[in-house]
């Protein structure tokens, strides 16, 4: 198992920052399989948290309303499940080392959600936030300590205020960053981008930025928001003004919209681009 360094609170909650963790993913990916990182290829996720983490999976209905995406147990545990036939919950004993998934996440529409949802959960055994669970006792789903069940917290974190995020916002935080270097590494993707960039150095930035984010969700099978951040995090995307535009934009009367702000730089968005195309799946 890679090993690091890291620093935490008086409570136990660690402090990790996204350096740090990308950090971390490059040394357990290198240690695990170490093509992932020069050769730009789906991880098969799963098969990491079994082989590399000896972890084990189930896949349960974790509440009656898909509230939990999934949780990860460090203790053996009776975990509470919903079953949907009857309306009722039941007792189902997982072993330690355990991540369940939601049942709804199984379905094939929801790949990506599985993966991605997966691969933040192997980020709970990877990073140093068992001692904190187990020292914890918090209300979960499976209402035992030793455990973290996990919401769909994202869209509740981004933009919110961190200050006022407690000790739990944090280690979700630090589990999406996680999953999403771990599913798309740094220096893959920076080798996917360079190809992109020589086989498509004539043509204009906002369809550029178009294949690359395609590309991203053929070759790492990942969703377009989840390729959308990551280049953006690492600043792969081109930043497209107006006068880049006019090739994409010749047939329409009003320019493109929908760009975010990024780094105080503009950046039109491939999805925008794909969508006034008429090409975006």
């Amino acid at each position: 198992m890679y090993s690091y360094s890291y620093r935490s609170k008086p409570n136990g909650a660690p402090i990790l920052s996204r350096v740090e963790i990308e950090d971390i993913t490059e040394g357990i990916l290198k240690e695990y399989q170490e093509e992932l990182l020069t050769q730009p290829q789906e991880i098969d996720i799963e098969q990491l948290a079994f082989k590399y983490l000896h972890a084990h999976e189930d896949i349960q209905y974790l509440s009656p309303n898909g509230i939990y995406l999934g949780a990860t147990f460090y203790k053996k545990s009776n975990i509470v499940t919903y079953i949907p036939e009857t309306g009722k919950t039941g007792l189902v004993e997982v072993q330690p080392r355990t991540i369940v998934i939601d049942s709804r996440l199984g379905e094939s529409e929801q790949e990506h959600r599985y993966r991605f949802t997966f691969g933040h959960e192997v980020a709970h055994l990877s990073l140093p936030h068992e001692d904190y669970f187990c020292s914890h006792p918090i209300q979960l789903a499976a209402r035992s300590a030793g455990a973290i069940a996990c919401r769909d917290v994202g869209g509740r974190l981004a933009g919110s205020d961190t200050s006022k995020w407690d000790d739990v916002d944090w280690m979700e935080w630090q589990a999406d960053s996680f999953s999403s270097a771990i599913l798309m590494p740094k220096k893959a993707v920076r080798i996917l981008m360079n190809e992109i960039e020589r086989e498509h150095e004539d043509d204009g930035r906002g369809w550029r930025n178009y294949i690359k984010i395609q590309r991203m969700i053929e070759v790492f099978n990942i969703s377009d928001e989840a390729a959308e951040i990551r280049l953006k995090y690492l600043g792969m995307l081109d930043a497209v003004f107006d006068d880049s535009l006019e090739e994409a934009d010749a047939n329409e009367k009003e320019p493109l919209t929908g760009y975010t702000r990024h780094r105080s730089r503009k950046y039109y968005t491939a999805k925008k681009i794909g969508e006034r195309l008429g090409i975006w799946n």
